[in-house]
């Protein structure tokens, strides 16, 4: 496995993490009952998105 496959991997999973806090947190029915759980995936998730996004962009600047 190579170094921009697993940024891929980490970009999608970051972004799954901010959906599903998302849904959470709109959700009528949330699935924890803590209100703040939601909020940390979505900021985790927008953290870990940016920074992947980051990442795999200097990553392909480096190829060409």
């Amino acid at each position: 496995m190579n170094k921009e496959f697993r940024v891929k991997i980490g970009l999608f999973s970051s972004l799954l993490l901010c959906i599903v806090g998302l849904y959470e947190w709109i959700a009528d029915v949330p699935v924890t009952s803590n209100t703040y759980i939601p909020i940390i995936f979505i900021v985790a998730g927008t953290i870990g998105a940016i920074g992947n996004y980051i990442k795999l962009k200097k990553i392909n600047e480096t190829d060409q």
